[in-house]
């Protein structure tokens, strides 16, 4: 968990940021693959809401647009995949460029 107090004092000391298992082992992508309790609270029933409607309208996966997010951010993720689709779906999201309009959603969410 990164706090935005922390997220600034990294940018601000030029260190790098690094998202261990970004896609919680594919529970964005799989149904049934429930998420977390540590990441499932009352805020996450509108972000998914907000992450649903952004990959439908760039048609890409919800991990894929969580991908895009995190590289637009700064922050790298460390992926894990046992299968080749995986792989060309993470790397078509790190060079996705989700434009202000869908940032600011995802942004607002948060």
């Amino acid at each position: 968990m990164l706090s935005d107090e922390q997220h600034d004092f990294a940018r601000e000391h030029r260190l790098e940021l690094w998202a261990y298992s970004p896609l919680m082992s594919g529970a964005y992508d799989d149904p049934a693959k429930p998420i977390s309790e540590v990441y499932d609270h009352p805020g996450s029933t509108r972000r998914l809401e907000v992450l649903d409607e952004v990959a439908a309208e760039l048609e890409v996966s919800r991990g894929q647009a969580v991908l895009a997010w995190l590289v637009g951010h700064g922050i790298r993720p460390i992926l894990g995949g046992s299968k080749l689709h995986q792989l060309d779906a993470a790397l078509d999201a790190v060079t996705l460029d989700l434009g202000q309009e869908h940032r600011e959603r995802l942004d607002a969410a948060r």
